[in-house]
């Protein structure tokens, strides 16, 4: 399992790679996650290890730039991926389909044992997927 966070990831500057030590050191900002000038190039390496170690890692990085938010590990295959108001939504290639809560949380399954579920759509009351390989489009109540 990879798993990416704590204090340094929460004031992380993903164009900089600048981190800061908060409480555990000092306050200091420095470049201990990365001295690359590659912008996000901790959370390159982080996804390329979950990859190796077949798994995945979802994060979010908000619209005008900032800091990513990691909001489910470890994640086999995600593929499709649908927000609502409230949940991000998305598959999995163990045959589930994911739920958690937008500001991050504990995971929750919406089906389990699909088959190839792929890509997700949702809207007020539903989430609807498709089944790659059996052909079939799928939905479930919210």
């Amino acid at each position: 399992m990879t798993r990416v966070g704590g204090n340094r990831l929460t004031a992380y500057n993903w164009e900089t790679n600048a981190s800061n030590a908060g409480s555990d050191y000092l306050y200091e900002n420095d470049d201990y996650l990365s001295a690359s000038n590659v912008s996000g190039y901790p959370m390159q390496q982080a996804a390329q290890a979950a990859s190796d170690a077949g798994a995945s890692i979802l994060m979010t990085v908000p619209i005008a730039g900032g800091f990513m938010t990691q909001l489910a590990f470890p994640q086999q295959n995600p593929t499709g991926i649908a927000v609502d108001a409230k949940n991000v939504y998305w598959t999995t290639g163990d045959g589930s389909v994911m739920k958690v809560p937008l500001a991050g949380g504990t995971t929750a399954p919406v089906a389990v044992g699909r088959p190839t579920p792929f890509s997700a759509a949702v809207d007020g009351t539903s989430v609807y997927w498709t089944e790659l390989f059996a052909g079939n489009v799928m939905k479930v109540g919210k």
